[in-house]
């Protein structure tokens, strides 16, 4: 089951508002939390330069709006935490829910990052996002129960990957009887769900499920409708007085997507643990058995991951070249694609610094006492011989309008996103080629040394 929980961002005393929002960005990216930062995807931003981005988006709003908040009071961003049961999903599989969550529950009108830390037993997002919108013109509304909204959002598409969730749902005619019983921890009904909980994931098929049942100690009748009781029960429970998830139809379905999954679940490759340095650090004799365990299971990983790419010893240089070329090569399409992006805001926030100071600059101009005009009006001065400064070096002949460059920014940022996505599977690729050859160059290394040892004896 997904629990959500959340948490309103604020500047703490002393701080600045960059500063509070990269703290927090920077402790959910940990690469040791998200496997070397491969489980870090973002929204209308980088993840490297989330904190930046989040920072323009709120002086847009405030030169937009012309609107602002008391430090102490203002919203910076919000965290939403998304906890998943322990061994119910692969890591993968967390962090794509954690973005569909996010995109879903901010509509996609907000900058976000998703971070999935497998360092707990339970596989976690965090989700950070801004709590001012991409087109700067409103802040999120975190109206009185947003919390348990965003708790019933989880469950939704917990359900749509067939994940359990953190309630039941309460039936509408449930008896006076069952309710005591369920009180008294004695629910036919409620353990029945249990039961089927547990044997999904241990079937094959339905007929597999069924016979899984039956060994659970449940005689079943199968008719029109199929029914289950257990001893000591009255009467048999019927599968459709359970609820929609339990019905045959979604039963079959949920154990189909299981098979899926399993199939389709690769097992990463992670670098050999160095057990002569640990011992030297101060690991012990149960560390070390632990540790030989582990690198023989990436010993395995590597081999078929090797083998299930096609890569042999000989080509796996040339993979680690080209896997890393390729990298490099979205790697720079994506900071010119951000170089880009911040051309336009920087020009945008010309414009309305331009836009918002030429009557006080007009005055300026023909005042007499220009030395007590600029006392009082220093700041929009400096703001908009900036602004002509930086359109004179850039070479605006005509200055667009910010309602284009606002329409510019979201095409390049829906472009930034598709590159993102590249980005990240290069990124991941190429750590694998990268972890598979040091992997490789170890074990090769240590067959070398058992094979003079053998010789020597």
């Amino acid at each position: 089951m997904a629990v959500v929980h959340f948490h309103n961002r604020h500047t703490s005393k002393n701080q600045t508002v960059k500063e509070c929002i990269k703290f927090h960005i920077d402790y959910a990216k940990n690469p040791e939390k998200t496997q070397n930062g491969l489980l870090v995807s973002a929204y209308g931003c980088s993840p490297e330069t989330a904190a930046e981005e989040f920072l323009i988006s709120k002086k847009m709003y405030e030169m937009i709006t012309k609107r602002s908040q008391l430090k102490d009071k203002d919203n910076i961003s919000y965290m939403l935490m998304q906890s998943f049961k322990p061994e119910e999903i692969t890591p993968q599989k967390a962090h794509e829910i954690g973005y569909q969550f996010a995109y879903e529950f901010t509509k996609g009108e907000h900058q976000f990052v998703v971070s999935t830390h497998t360092d707990k037993e339970h596989i976690h997002n965090h989700v950070e996002f801004n709590s001012t919108s991409l087109d700067c013109t409103h802040k999120f509304n975190a109206y009185k129960r947003w919390g348990i909204s965003a708790q019933k959002l989880s469950d939704k598409i917990c359900k749509e990957h067939c994940l359990s969730t953190v309630k039941e749902p309460q039936q509408k005619s449930k008896q006076y009887a069952e309710w005591k019983a369920k009180k008294e921890n004695k629910s036919w009904k409620q353990t029945l769900k249990s039961t089927i909980d547990e044997m999904i994931p241990q079937s094959k098929n339905f007929e597999d499920f069924i016979e899984n049942i039956r060994k659970q100690g449940y005689e079943v009748k199968q008719g029109k409708q199929i029914s289950f009781r257990v001893v000591g029960q009255n009467r048999f429970t019927r599968m459709k007085t359970l609820g929609a998830e339990y019905t045959e139809t979604a039963i079959a379905e949920k154990i189909k997507l299981q098979q899926s999954k399993e199939k389709t679940i690769k097992k990463s490759i992670t670098s050999f643990i160095d057990i002569e340095q640990k011992k030297k650090d101060g690991k012990g004799a149960a560390y070390e058995q632990w540790a030989k365990i582990f690198n023989v299971k990436q010993a395995a990983n590597t081999v078929n991951f090797l083998t299930e790419n096609n890569v042999d010893y000989q080509k796996l240089e040339q993979q680690v070249q080209n896997s890393t070329k390729q990298f490099n090569e979205i790697s720079n399409q994506l900071k010119q694609k951000e170089k880009q992006i911040k051309e336009v805001l920087e020009l945008k926030t010309n414009i309305i610094y331009y836009a918002r100071t030429i009557d006080i600059y007009k005055q300026y101009q023909k005042t007499k006492d220009k030395q007590n005009f600029k006392k009082e009006h220093n700041e929009d001065i400096i703001k908009h011989e900036k602004a002509k400064a930086f359109f004179e070096k850039t070479n605006q002949k005509k200055l667009p309008k910010v309602k284009e460059l606002q329409q510019q920014n979201q095409n390049l940022l829906a472009e930034k996103q598709q590159l993102y996505q590249q980005y990240t599977t290069a990124k991941k690729e190429m750590l694998e080629y990268q972890t598979a050859k040091q992997n490789m160059d170890k074990l090769l290394q240590t067959k070398q040394k058992s094979s003079e040892k053998d010789q020597e004896i």
